[in-house]
């Protein structure tokens, strides 16, 4: 299934920073391996449903950054969520490169420290090529939060 629905937060606070560092990845579907995948991008093309990123577990290949854990910069997979060992390669493609900084000077400096990219709690990035991303961002208007509302209404509902 896809990316959102296979991790919990540990704790609310991390929700914009674990939202940035996902991004679009968020919704990228997994699956058992690549001859599913490939299954399933056959019925999206014969059935003209659109497209969507697959995420073979049996062909990720993962590289997880080590920093040593401070009160300013740490691993952002190994504190702000939680999944299942059988998802693993795919949490760790998507958060394994990331972390997690006090502020946005913290953060860049850490992003070239590590060459990783280094999101600050309100979701502020900087990327390990040098960018830097940020801004205002309505609380409302947020991806996991409306995932964590269908979820709710759901459970309501069984």
């Amino acid at each position: 299934g896809p990316v959102v629905e296979n991790f919990e937060l540990s704790d609310m606070k991390y929700s914009a920073a674990v939202e940035a560092a996902a991004g679009n990845s968020l919704f990228n579907i997994i699956v058992d391996n690549d001859e599913t995948a490939a299954y399933l991008i056959g019925l999206l093309e014969n059935e003209r449903l659109g497209r969507l990123t697959f995420m073979p577990l049996n062909r990720i290949k993962t590289k997880v950054i080590t920093c040593s854990d401070s009160t300013e910069v740490i691993s952002l997979i190994k504190v702000a969520i939680r999944y299942r060992p059988e998802v693993a390669a795919a949490m760790e493609q998507v958060f394994g490169r990331k972390l997690l900084a006090s502020s946005l000077a913290t953060a860049a400096s850490a992003a070239e420290q590590y060459e990783a990219d280094a999101v600050t709690l309100d979701g502020d990035e900087v990327g390990r090529k040098g960018g830097v991303y940020g801004g205002y961002k309505d609380a409302k208007k947020s991806r996991l939060s409306a995932v964590e509302g269908v979820r709710r209404t759901a459970d309501e509902l069984r």
